[in-house]
């Protein structure tokens, strides 16, 4: 068992590493130019909302965001995940670390929830 510092920073160095392997993978798998242009986000965000059995919460956000932020959206999803996050690493003050990890994880997950589906998880 680790002591308590060193605990703390490896369980923080696991988190980050599996946020960014995420980030790592959409670029491989989907590539980076299509989600920073939003053709996989828009394309989730319309096989989302067509569903029956997987739909979003709130159907018409769904539809909003496909016809007008998915651009937005899928860029920002992978700067959080391969940018920002992995920064926490050097962020100073604990109260960064957190805003910035917890609360934009925390913000992409309730996102998920509300325009795609409950069914999108871990």
């Amino acid at each position: 068992v680790l002591p308590a510092s060193f605990a703390h920073a490896a369980s923080m160095g696991v988190a980050i590493h599996f946020v960014l392997s995420c980030g790592i993978a959409k670029c491989m798998v989907g590539g980076p130019r299509a989600w920073v242009f939003g053709g996989t986000m828009r394309t989730y965000l319309e096989v989302y909302g067509q569903s029956t059995s997987s739909k979003p919460l709130a159907r018409g956000l769904n539809r909003l965001l496909a016809r007008r932020a998915s651009t937005m959206i899928g860029a920002s999803t992978l700067l959080l995940e391969c940018v920002a996050v992995p920064l926490t690493l050097l962020a100073s003050p604990r109260g960064a670390r957190f805003l910035l990890g917890v609360w934009g994880m925390v913000g992409l997950h309730v996102g998920i929830a509300l325009a795609m589906s409950l069914n999108v998880r871990l």
